[in-house]
């Protein structure tokens, strides 16, 4: 983690939010707590459901008396996930916000619609870092498993390139595919047109529109270089 980034994590463990909601930091920052494979810069806080509104709400106040007004700032969605929810009728503030606390990007985030994630949730050992629950290896391996042919992010690919080689993991692409077949009933019976769909993806990868490796690791492999490299494993399990 970043100084910042930890230094925002230690102000805000104690909040009450962290105790009365079941958020979980997820994602690459959580990894990283665990297994320190890299720098990390965004906080993700995932929960199973709609967002307390009224809560982050009294939540952002509190980071404004920490910080002070000018340090706290609503981050705006993309214009692709605002269509979305304004088609369906739905306040996307129920189901993400982002916000710059102190020149961290903190995300509180709805994770319900995502495939497995009723079990994620339910079958997750959790540490605490005081207030704040850490979702366990296991758990992240299982989202990202079900997620990088959906969002193809460099950040995503590199976190479970890490995941596979890590020998006292003992994570395999045959897990991943498991997990696909389990959860994604297209393919649970064929997994020919996952491929097609994921050599589509990776295709179509657009670094303009991605977060760098760069800024968090040194000497980082390109994405063409770790996407032929889970294709070529997912392939062979």
């Amino acid at each position: 983690m970043t100084p910042q980034l930890l230094k925002v994590l230690d102000d805000i463990k104690y909040h009450r939010i962290f105790s009365d909601f079941d958020f979980r930091l997820a994602g690459g920052t959580a990894l990283a707590y665990h297994i320190n494979h890299r720098l990390s810069e965004d906080l993700d806080f995932f929960i199973n459901g709609k967002l307390p509104k009224n809560d982050i709400d009294i939540f952002i106040e509190d980071c404004i008396l920490m910080y002070g007004k000018e340090n706290i700032t609503p981050i705006p969605l993309s214009q692709n996930i605002l269509y979305e929810f304004e088609i369906a009728d739905e306040d996307v503030e129920d189901y993400q916000q982002d916000w710059n606390i102190n020149g961290v990007k903190v995300t509180f985030c709805d994770s319900s619609s995502n495939i497995g994630s009723c079990d994620i949730f339910s079958q997750d050992n959790f540490v605490l870092y005081d207030k704040v629950k850490i979702m366990s290896v296991d758990s992240i391996f299982k989202m990202k498993s079900l997620m990088f042919y959906k969002r193809v992010k460099v950040r995503d690919y590199f976190d479970l390139y890490t995941l596979y080689n890590d020998t006292n993991l003992n994570y395999t692409p045959k897990m991943t595919l498991d997990l696909i077949q389990k959860y994604e009933l297209l393919y649970s019976f064929d997994m020919s047109l996952f491929f097609i769909t994921l050599e589509e993806k990776i295709k179509g990868y657009d670094s303009k529109f991605d977060s760098p490796l760069h800024t968090i690791i040194k000497n980082p492999p390109t994405f063409k270089a770790l996407s032929n490299n889970i294709l070529q494993r997912l392939m062979e399990a």
